[in-house]
């Protein structure tokens, strides 16, 4: 039973709506607060396990408004239920998928178009980095794109960095993404590796 009531008490929506997606762990479930503005709801159970939820939240508040992710509005918890509220990145944009939609069809495009695409994707995970925090769940479905924007979800996985285990953290995020780019269909073994060299000398150099 989810706490709707709680729900519209604490975030002041007007209608909530149906549900969107269903996963092993979450629900996700579409609303409009009372500006008519859409927003996504993700609804967990964290009976026994309230600490990961806490964990999660934190991160993600931490990171709000770095431009990496959704605009996270509200989160809480209910009855064994942990709730996350996000602005609706998708709502009103001409074309919004997942990377995965752009890879079945990434290697016809120009080497041009393909670096500019890593170009924005590593610049997501640069400020997810100085921020302290590595996302530890890359893969073409937790990378959005809206417009030629890209943003990244699902944050159940991320770690705090600390000064011991910063590097490998952050080579595990990137290197993630090598099975995208570093290979013909991406962007070459040569340029991925100059990026991921400039990635990190920009980065060690903060």
């Amino acid at each position: 039973m989810i706490c709707t009531k709680d729900f519209k008490d604490k975030c002041d929506i007007m209608e909530f709506g149906f549900e969107e997606y269903e996963g092993s762990e979450a629900r996700i479930f579409r609303a409009s607060d009372k500006k008519g503005e859409s927003c996504l709801i993700r609804v967990q159970d964290i009976s026994g396990n309230e600490s990961k939820f806490d964990k999660e939240a934190k991160i993600l508040e931490k990171v709000n408004g770095l431009g990496i992710m959704p605009k996270m509005i509200k989160y809480w918890k209910c009855n064994g239920q942990g709730f996350i509220v996000v602005k609706d990145w998708c709502y009103g944009a001409k074309k919004c998928i997942t990377f995965q939609e752009i890879w079945k069809n990434f290697d016809k495009l120009s080497l041009k178009e393909k670096e500019k695409i890593l170009d924005k994707i590593l610049e997501l995970f640069k400020k997810l980095h100085k921020a302290g925090i590595v996302h530890g769940d890359v893969h073409f479905d937790n990378i959005l794109c809206r417009d030629g924007q890209f943003a990244l979800i699902d944050f159940g996985k991320a770690e705090y960095m600390t000064s011991e285990n910063r590097r490998d953290l952050m080579l595990k995020d990137i290197y993630n993404l090598a099975v995208y780019f570093d290979n013909e269909k991406g962007i070459g073994r040569e340029l991925w590796t100059k990026k991921v060299n400039e990635y990190f000398k920009d980065f060690l150099s903060y």
